[in-house]
């Protein structure tokens, strides 16, 4: 099950399953097109990085300025108090990505086709009742061509 997570403009939390989509939280009216043409996702057999969950990654990052620690952990809902010269780092250790948790995760890893990792969907209602949908995958850390 691919769950999407929403911002409260005009966007709304779904819960994306294969083919069909089924509503688990909404923050606006979103039309039928935007979850009935929502693109599937395959990723190739010998893939090792799989889309995350931006939560989970969040625990895993401390913000900072100039290398000096300036809060607590953040969540999803506290990013936009953080000001723009906040850098999210990571408490683990990225120069050794074999003993990262964030490049060994297998949380999103497909079971039956399906990964758990939440989708987010933007939805922007422009004049004349013209609506733009953009899709996103989140993934904690792209060690690029491994």
């Amino acid at each position: 099950m691919v769950s999407v997570l929403i911002s409260p403009i005009l966007v709304c939390l779904m819960a994306l399953v294969a083919v069909d989509a089924a509503p688990a939280k909404r923050a606006g009216n979103l039309p039928d097109f935007v979850l009935k043409y929502a693109p599937l996702s395959y990723l190739h057999s010998s893939e090792q990085y799989w889309p995350s969950d931006i939560k989970t990654h969040m625990t895993k990052v401390i913000p900072q300025v100039n290398f000096k620690p300036v809060g607590g952990t953040p969540t999803v809902g506290t990013l936009s108090t953080l000001s723009n010269d906040v850098s999210l780092t990571a408490t683990d250790n990225l120069l050794v990505p074999d003993k990262s948790a964030f490049f060994t995760s297998t949380y999103g890893k497909p079971v039956n086709n399906v990964s758990g990792a939440p989708g987010t969907i933007i939805a922007v209602e422009k004049a004349g009742g013209i609506v733009d949908a953009f899709y996103f995958y989140f993934y904690s850390w792209n060690y690029g061509n491994a």
